[in-house]
């Protein structure tokens, strides 16, 4: 009896014939429909593809075959697929190791069915599908570990479903016709390389990244037709970057927005050409930056550069005279005063803290917060 127990048990523990939960390591193509259905046959338990998976042709109408599947070492592409209309069949997926192109799958209407995804290690390319009519789907995915790039999606109204809060390369914005704004990205803080927004022939202003805080590398503008407001760029922390271009926007005409007037401010190297008048050169950029004030109350013109800062900052935004400036510690502890003859200061002997400049001319003051790191 006890010979019959251990032939059972060994039995047991010998992996069933076919049985694998890695697979394919020199990757699959899909082409065909009756290729996708058969899968979870043809390779039993296979729930991570070792190498590339690739999904392309006119007879596919949908990929719920490959349901079994949690990870993809190697890239994922969805291409060229005409009657394609989902992606529901990847609704296991979590990780791709590679990147994941989507490209040229016409009837495609949104990224529903990418529910699990939370990572892809490389570059996501969304390109030329030209029945995508948002991003909705991939509801896990907040961080783009290589670049991000949205192109020649016709029907693309906003990036809408995508909850990306983090870039670690570039955002590349190109060619989506009918791009209105970009509504969608609103949790995006960080973009490690370049923001790229280029040839979106309608969109009208860029609310929806008003959460941006830090850009890498460069920032531009160029050839969008109907941009007029680039307000959202506002609240962006770190300049100068390495390169700011503002091009060809010709309903564009003030971009005297705070990160612009900072990176301008420090002698950031830009090319501003060919835009509405205001936002036409360098210099009709600085005026916008340092005009006059038409209401001493109106804080939105005054700043100070840098901010945060290590040592000194310089104060941009007055041109009249007989003003003064009171520096206090968030405490309250006044530290030094100052007039109108002098309009920066060095704080590298004061400790790191938060300190209060406080500017006064006439009947009116003005409070700004200073970061001393």
């Amino acid at each position: 009896m006890k010979a019959i127990t251990s032939a059972i048990c060994f039995f047991i523990l010998l992996p069933l014939p076919g049985f694998s939960q890695f697979c394919l390591p020199n990757g699959i193509i899909f082409s065909r429909q009756s290729q996708l259905d058969s899968f979870p046959l043809s390779y039993p338990g296979c729930i991570l593809i070792e190498g590339d998976l690739h999904i392309e042709g006119d007879d596919i109408v949908n990929i719920n075959g490959l349901y079994p599947i949690v990870a993809i070492k190697g890239n994922l592409l969805i291409t060229y697929n005409q009657n394609l209309d989902n992606l529901e069949g990847l609704h296991s997926l979590r990780t791709i190791e590679g990147s994941l192109s989507i490209i040229q799958n016409s009837k495609l209407k949104s990224l529903n069915g990418l529910t699990s995804l939370e990572s892809v290690k490389q570059d996501f390319l969304i390109h030329d599908n030209d029945g995508l009519i948002d991003l909705s789907g991939a509801n896990k995915f907040h961080i783009a570990k290589g670049d991000l790039l949205i192109s020649q999606n016709d029907n693309l109204v906003h990036p809408v479903g995508l909850k990306v809060d983090s870039i670690l390369a570039t955002l590349y914005l190109d060619e989506n016709a009918i791009m209105q704004d970009l509504n969608g990205l609103d949790s995006l803080t960080y973009i490690g390389g370049d923001l790229l927004i280029q040839n979106n022939a309608s969109l009208t202003d860029l609310s929806g990244i008003h959460s941006l805080l830090y850009v890498g590398d460069h920032l531009e503008l160029v050839n969008n037709a109907a941009l007029e407001n680039i307000d959202a760029f506002d609240h962006s922390l770190n300049t100068p970057w390495e390169l700011l271009i503002i091009e060809n926007c010709p309903q564009l005409s003030d971009c005297a927005v705070m990160s612009i007037c900072n990176h301008l401010a420090a002698d950031g190297n830009s090319i501003i050409t060919s835009n509405a008048s205001g936002c036409n050169s360098f210099d009709e950029v600085l005026v916008g930056c340092t005009v006059d004030l038409k209401d001493p109350k109106d804080e939105t013109v005054i700043f100070v550069y840098p901010n945060p800062t290590s040592g000194s900052i310089e104060i941009f935004g007055i041109r009249h005279s007989g003003y003064s400036c009171k520096l206090h510690t968030i405490h309250g502890q006044f530290i030094r005063q100052w007039n109108s003859t002098v309009n920066s200061i060095d704080l590298k002997d004061n400790p790191p803290g938060i300190y209060i400049l406080t500017i006064e001319w006439y009947d009116h003051v003005i409070n700004k917060q200073v970061i001393r790191y």
